[in-house]
């Protein structure tokens, strides 16, 4: 911080400075910009280092410490002064940086070296991807050291501002004490004040410059390692490219071979010599990574000789307990093959001496947890792409070169292909494996596996010795790294399966009713997952990731115009996939917050149903913003679509809108809830589910009708359960005359009480309803507790009042109905031959009950 903007922040602070230290700073920043104007219009003249003539600008006086206030600024500086002696570096750590910096520089050195003798030679794929890890490993460590170092010279910088403005304060207090009205204590103090301050300057002016030079050296070694970077970039898309050109002798000639000194590491690993150290300083610099590795594995080991016995003791209840009680019978397996997955599938940065040892390491979890979860027909093909898999990376690794290299290579190749062949071309296992999808696809794999073997073997008999390095060892191992990828995904959803069985899991609502779905989407996320992390890490075996990311990028960017609209696949292919995440994940949270969250708190009824609704709508708009606006697509042009969309809706659309409207109406006014029973437009039955458009009212048949929401809003709707689930219970009886109406009344409410179900409060009640034609009418009255016993209580009830009355004797009138015959006369007389009596000439009229 200048002088002059010290000033100015002090002024700052001072709300009653002097008028003409204003005027001075005007005038400070009218000469300066003219003197700026005048070295622009005279750019020889400053180059030339000519003095351009500089205005006398008065400095602004700094204020200073009042006698009565010097006691008080002195305890304050004493404090300052040891919180910024306690913020400054020591010497110990200064020396300790520059040790380390030295140490690095030596190395550093000494590896650029190495590396530029290495890549003006022929660099096999190991060397060029180890070179790589060690200076992007560089980059990073030099970078969290600048930003450490960029952290500390800010804070030094703030502690120079300070203790410069503090020594301006003192200096002018010192100066002001020297006058004669002012006692030889106060100079005596400032001087001693003063002294303290600018010993602690000069110490954070050196740090700051030694940080400075350390930066400009961490700086000088990044542009080393940028440099060294960028040739090995170069170099290994020149070793694809020397890919397909011929690099050696024909595998017969011989003796022609080992006269030319043909190299066999055209891809295999380092040679010795300073790999060691590079090792070494790979394995300092990715401790981090091991440690997390070694912490992964400790914590599964725990889980699994804890749960061990857990599983053991129900591996009787089912096929997937037993699964997965042995797959917790080799816990260090298990404990092994989940961290070494983690980390790969994480994209930790493991040192290339270790990947060998990690993919080693892995052949013994496969072999132990994969044979039982696969045919039988299938076991041999594992065993011999994992004895495959072990000589590829003891010959990649570990085994020194030999003279007979490429003869052992083809030799392993041969064997491969005729062991393949043998294993998967008979018909029993063809028979077997067409058992389902994943066999079909698995035989088609294998068949291809076979070939590009092949094809390597063909490579390096002709002379193409890369080539087929690469051919042989990318197809051994990616064929195993999908074998330990299918063997993860197993063991998880067996391990999910039976987990969602115990009593625990079962406690939660979705787990009750979603077990099915959770294990199939969880086996898909996972199955998809190692797909795609296969699909990575074989295109980089065979190196043609760089070309596939650009060809897919040429492709997905590629752009489509029709008229005013421009978009890219690219964009469609976003805005599907942001699309269809957001809505099942909106889905799930909706679920979720229904049935686990709030079906466990007191809310009023109907509320839970429109908070999980409110919060899906909103879920899935926030996701339709951010699929178009990940799209790249421009709101501001969706105007014209907005505008049509209005038409359509005064025109065409109202109907649908106005379900809408009365959709939301129903969410937040709430006179429906799911699980009312309705009676609308003659129809009656229970809700099962409110949207936004339209209701479904499931009948007592089983129907399930669809009613828009505008007719439940404007239209006549009963609900028999708003706001009480009681329902009374209306039961007519018709006795006859000659019974007693006391005892009526008296045996129907004791019949209704007798029945438990029959509610207490409100009592049943008895009501004579009158004198009928042949009988008195009364009305049995009783409440039942809940829609659901409403129908089966009344028949309950109905049947003891019948059977009630008949045993006390009560006569229950039936309809009676007189019927007159007019013409009895004439059947009369034709079923007596003719003959009746005088006086018969009109029938008597009949009563027929």
């Amino acid at each position: 911080m200048t002088k002059a903007q010290g000033a100015s922040l002090r002024t700052t602070r001072e709300p009653n400075r002097r008028p003409r230290a204003a005027v001075r700073f005007a005038l400070f920043s009218f000469l300066s910009f003219s003197a700026y104007l005048l070295l622009q219009s005279n750019p020889v003249g400053a180059q030339e280092g000519a003095a351009q003539p500089t205005p006398a600008v008065t400095p602004t006086p700094t204020e200073t410490i009042s006698p009565g206030q010097l006691a008080t600024r002195v305890e304050a500086l004493a404090r300052l002064l040891r919180d910024v002696s306690t913020r400054l570096l020591s010497n110990e750590d200064l020396e300790s940086l520059n040790d380390k910096l030295l140490a690095s520089e030596e190395e550093v050195s000494a590896e650029s070296a190495e590396t530029r003798a290495t890549l003006d030679e022929t660099p096999t794929l190991t060397q060029l991807r180890q070179l790589g890890e060690y200076w992007r490993s560089l980059l990073e460590t030099n970078l969290a050291r600048q930003r450490d170092l960029s952290q500390r010279a800010t804070a030094l910088s703030e502690t120079i501002a300070t203790l410069s403005s503090e020594q301006r304060q003192w200096r002018a207090t010192l100066d002001q004490s020297r006058t004669p009205d002012v006692q030889g204590t106060a100079a005596d103090q400032a001087r001693e004040s003063l002294n303290q301050i600018d010993t602690l300057l000069d110490l954070a002016n050196d740090q700051k410059q030694q940080i400075g030079t350390i930066q400009k050296r961490l700086a000088a070694e990044d542009s080393i390692a940028a440099e060294l970077l960028e040739k090995i970039n170069r170099e290994r898309r020149e070793f694809k490219k020397r890919l397909l050109k011929r690099d050696s002798l024909p595998l017969w000639q011989f003796g022609a071979r080992r006269r030319s000194g043909e190299s066999v590491e055209s891809v295999g690993r380092l040679p010795t010599g300073g790999s060691s150290r590079l090792d070494a300083r790979l394995l300092r610099e990715r401790s981090g990574v091991l440690a997390a590795i070694t912490i992964v594995f400790l914590l599964v080991l725990a889980a699994s000789l804890t749960l061990r016995g857990k599983w053991r003791q129900r591996a009787g209840e089912s096929t997937v307990h037993a699964q997965v009680a042995d797959i917790f019978r080799y816990p260090i397996a298990l404990s092994l093959l989940a961290a070494l997955v983690i980390s790969l599938v994480l994209g930790l940065s493991v040192p290339v001496p270790l990947l060998g040892l990690m993919g080693l390491a892995l052949v013994f979890p496969v072999l132990r947890f994969l044979p039982p979860l696969i045919g039988r027909h299938w076991r041999p093909v594992l065993y011999l792409l994992s004895a495959s898999f072990v000589l590829a990376v003891i010959r990649n690794s570990v085994a020194p070169p030999l003279p007979i290299t490429r003869e052992l290579d083809a030799l392993f190749n041969a064997a491969l292909i005729a062991g393949f062949c043998w294993l998967t071309l008979r018909k029993a296992f063809r028979d077997a494996a067409r058992s389902s999808l994943w066999s079909r696809v698995t035989i088609r794999a294998a068949r291809v596996w076979i070939v590009l073997i092949a094809v390597s073997l063909g490579a390096n008999f002709f002379g193409f010795l890369r080539f087929a390095q690469v051919m042989s060892r990318a197809t051994v191992y990616s064929a195993f790294l999908g074998v330990v990828l299918f063997t993860t995904v197993r063991l998880s959803v067996i391990t999910l399966s039976a987990v969602l069985k115990t009593d625990r899991a079962r406690a939660l609502v979705t787990v009750r009713l979603r077990k099915a779905v959770i294990v199939q989407w969880t086996e898909r996320i996972l199955t998809t997952v190692a797909i795609l992390f296969w699909l990575w890490n074989t295109t980089e075996f065979f190196m043609i990731r760089e070309q596939l990311k650009a060809g897919l990028l040429s492709i997905l960017t590629w752009r489509i115009t029709l008229g005013t609209l421009d978009f890219s696949l690219g964009s469609i292919l976003t805005v599907i996939c942001v699309l269809l995440i957001g809505l099942g994940f909106s889905t799930a949270v909706r679920f979720v917050l229904r049935e686990e969250i709030l079906s466990r708190l007191h809310l009023s009824r109907g509320l839970p149903e429109l908070i999980t609704t409110l919060l899906y709508y909103g879920l899935i708009i926030i996701v339709v913003v951010l699929a178009f606006g990940a799209a790249g697509v421009e709101f501001s042009r969706l105007t014209l679509l907005t505008g049509a969309l209005g038409v359509g809706i005064g025109f065409g659309l109202q109907n649908i809108v106005n379900n809408f409207v009365s959709g939301l109406i129903l969410q937040f006014e709430r006179p429906i809830h799911i699980g009312d029973i309705l009676e609308v437009g003659g129809l009656s039955g229970e809700v099962t589910r409110i949207g936004v458009r339209s209701s479904t009212i499931q009948t007592g048949q089983g129907a399930e009708v669809i009613v828009p929401n505008a007719e439940l809003v404007s239209g006549r709707v009963i609900n028999w359960t708003l706001s009480s689930e009681r329902r009374r219970i209306d039961i007519p009886v018709a006795v006859g005359h000659r019974a007693e109406s006391k005892r009526v009344v008296e045996l129907l409410a004791r019949v209704a009480m007798s029945n438990p179900g029959v509610m207490r409060d409100p009592a049943p009640m008895v009501l004579f309803q009158g004198l009928g034609e042949g009988s008195l009418d009364f009305e049995l009255r009783f409440w039942a507790p809940d829609r659901g016993s409403y129908i089966q209580l009344k028949s309950e009830v109905a049947l003891a009042v019948a059977e009630a009355l008949k045993a006390e004797s009560i006569e229950v009138p039936s309809a009676q109905r007189d019927l007159y015959l007019k013409m009895i006369e004439q059947a009369l007389r034709d079923r007596s031959g003719g003959d009746l009596a005088v006086g018969a000439s009109e029938a008597p009229a009949t009563k027929v009950e």
